[in-house]
Formats: C-alpha cells, sequence, structure tokens
C-alpha cells in the first residue's frame, strides 16, 4: 500500500509540473490510475485536470482520453477539467475536453451503430472468459460465468481498472455476456454498465488476449473485420465515451 501510495505522489508531483513525459510514462505503467488523485490531497486534481490547468498540447490529452480519463470529474471546486480549460482562457482545448452535449436535453443516446457493437463485442469475445474464471477459482456455487461478477463490479462503479489485463479481458468478457445475452439488453449507454464496458474497449482493443485464454475464432474475426479500421472504430466509442446529461438508463 505505501508503495502505492508513492506512485500516485509521483504521478502527481509530475503532473502537477508539467513533465507530460513523466506523467505518462507512471500512467502507461499504472493505467488504473488515470483518474487518480493525490493521496490526502486537497485540490483533488487527477492529470487531466493538471493537463487543462498547463495547458497541455492536444496530443498528451488526447493520450490521457485514451487512457480512460474522465472528462466529468470534479475537484475539490466542483470543476471539470474543461471548466479549468474556460477560466484558463485556454480555447484551443475546450472543444477537446468539453464533453458531448446532445442537442436536446431529452434526447439520449441509447445505442451505438451496428459496426461499432459489433467491433466491441469481438473485441471482448477473443477473451475466454469462462475458463479464466474457472483457472483462478471465482466461480460462484459452481456456475459458470456468476464469477465474473467479481471482476466487473469495481469498474462499473469506479472506473478503475485492474492490476491485471487478464481481470481487465475477463471483466470485459463478462460485461459483454451481460448486455448482450444474461439481462443488460435493455440498458442504454448512460448505464454504469454500458460506460464501463466502453472504458474497457478504449484500454483494450489495442492488447492482444494471453494465448492460454485467447479464442482463435473471433481473434480471427477481429484481425480480418475490424482491426484494419480500428482506430476509425475507437474514435467514435472515445468520442461518445464523453456523453453527458440525464438520458435513459434503462429502455422499457
Amino acid at each position: 500500500m505505501r508503495n502505492r501510495f508513492e506512485i500516485r505522489h509521483q504521478l502527481a508531483d509530475a503532473a502537477k509540473t508539467y513533465n507530460w513525459q513523466k506523467t505518462l510514462e507512471i500512467l502507461k505503467k499504472h493505467p488504473d490510475l488515470i483518474n487518480a488523485t493525490r493521496p490526502r490531497g486537497e485540490s483533488l486534481y487527477t492529470p487531466l485536470h493538471q493537463a487543462a490547468h498547463g495547458n497541455a498540447s492536444p496530443e498528451v490529452i488526447q493520450k490521457m482520453l485514451e487512457m480512460g480519463a474522465s472528462l466529468t470529474i470534479k475537484n475539490l471546486d466542483d470543476e471539470r477539467p474543461v471548466d479549468i480549460a474556460k477560466k484558463k482562457g485556454y480555447q484551443h482545448l475546450i472543444q477537446i475536453l468539453e464533453p458531448i452535449q446532445e442537442k436536446s436535453e431529452r434526447v439520449s443516446l441509447l445505442y451505438f451503430p451496428d459496426e461499432v457493437r459489433k467491433a466491441e463485442s469481438v473485441c471482448a469475445l477473443r477473451f475466454q472468459g469462462y475458463e479464466y474464471e474457472q483457472s483462478i477459482g471465482i466461480s460462484v456455487d459452481g456456475t459458470t460465468g456468476g464469477g465474473l461478477a467479481k471482476l466487473t463490479k469495481p469498474i462499473v462503479e469506479k472506473l478503475i481498472l485492474h492490476s491485471s489485463n487478464n481481470d481487465n479481458f475477463a471483466a470485459f468478457f463478462g460485461l459483454q455476456r451481460f448486455l448482450h445475452k444474461w439481462g443488460g439488453e435493455y440498458l442504454t449507454k448512460y448505464s454504469q454498465e454500458h460506460i464501463a464496458y466502453d472504458f474497457l474497449f478504449l484500454h483494450l482493443y489495442s492488447y492482444d488476449p494471453p494465448k492460454s485464454f485467447r479464442h482463435a475464432e473471433y481473434c480471427l474475426q477481429w484481425q480480418e473485420d475490424f482491426l484494419p479500421r480500428i482506430e476509425s472504430i475507437a474514435a467514435i466509442v472515445r468520442k461518445s465515451f464523453r456523453r453527458r446529461g440525464n438520458g435513459k438508463k434503462i429502455v422499457l
């Protein structure tokens, strides 16, 4: 625990001094800290808050967003990163940091286009989640799939990645099964589960599943159908991940 506190302090120091190279290096090694603040800190600035305050380049901010940086998380003064950019007058950063607003508060982002939805599903199903669940002994009452909720719950609730990418892959697989098969079919993109699902996709689409849990058929489909244009697909997910407002979380 002490070592983790030290890493969070190092990250906070690097971001506060606008040392973006070091900030990104730390985040690359510890992606679960992308929305972390300084332990016992008073300002509650995340790395993205500091990037907005320090007029970081759009490239640096984009890398943070790709890692899952939240555009809506607030500091102690109830400010989002975009609010800081506005206060500092950094007009060129506002468009990047501004969460997407719907044309009407009554309009909800319910679903992705089929191509994007299929890409996310295939990306998740490349990993054999059931086999992994059994291998680490988290099955519930001997049933298949029940233990995956232990891995999805913290990501759904806090949008913080597991330190193990295998656990992240398993959580991604578990959310795919839940959202498309196990009862979450009526949840919209405003639900916590879908937000976590997109968050995991943005983290995992550039990684290959480990060989021991790789699903050959879905990996081949991924390589042939989606990998050649994955960045354009990821851009759609990334843009919508900035959604805001009080859209419906469930379609009745």
